[in-house]
């Protein structure tokens, strides 16, 4: 259903496809008390046949997250969840550009788009684009301000960019939201330090 950007694989129904192949088994039982005995069998080589080669075209498809995406997203072309898990697998391999294009298409106005921004601020920021990436993370804390990596990311902007004051503001808040988040809290610490010192330190976020 691509114009709902859903889309829905055979390998999801689990039982049911048990119950498919069992029904199927049923019916070629049944099938081989009414017919001879070769017309038979040839239907259930082709049957097998068809099965097995259509089960290594999709274990092909399956063996690769981008190669299974690309398929997605040839059904489904504004699958906003596709484009972003494609969008991630590039980010991680570095090619920012494709990142960006696939994360693009992923807003859509859903419940990842905080997720997108994010990402997106990470790319800006890997691109030394550091307006861009403050933009993003503002727009991703817009939409969950509750999560605390959200403004850590943005600290270690403001940081690089020698806004110290807004830097601690920013991992003050980030370890407020998640008294966990000791990267968060160290990074308050040393900024803080070096604001009372009155020397600019870089640290990384």
């Amino acid at each position: 259903y691509p114009e709902g950007h859903l889309s829905i694989e055979p390998h999801w129904f689990y039982f049911s496809s048990i119950g498919f192949f069992i029904l199927l088994a049923l019916a070629l039982l049944k099938l081989q008390e009414k017919i001879n005995i070769k017309v038979w069998a040839l239907i259930v080589i082709f049957l097998i046949g068809g099965l097995y080669f259509k089960t290594r075209e999709y274990n092909f498809l399956w063996q690769k997250e981008k190669r299974y995406l690309a398929y997605w997203l040839s059904i489904s072309p504004d699958n906003y969840l596709a484009n972003f898990w494609l969008g991630y697998r590039y980010l991680t391999e570095d090619n920012f550009v494709k990142a960006e294009s696939f994360f693009q298409k992923a807003l859509v106005g859903g419940y990842i788009d905080w997720e997108v921004y994010n990402n997106l601020g990470i790319i800006a920021k890997k691109m030394l684009d550091y307006d861009k990436a403050v933009f993003y993370y503002k727009e991703a804390i817009r939409l969950n301000p509750g999560e605390a990596e959200l403004y850590n990311n943005l600290g270690g902007v403001r940081l690089l960019t020698g806004k110290l004051e807004r830097a601690r503001t920013c991992f003050k808040i980030a370890y407020q939201l998640d008294a966990t988040f000791t990267a968060a809290q160290e990074n308050f610490i040393t900024v803080d330090k070096a604001l009372q010192k009155g020397i600019k330190k870089e640290i990384a976020p």
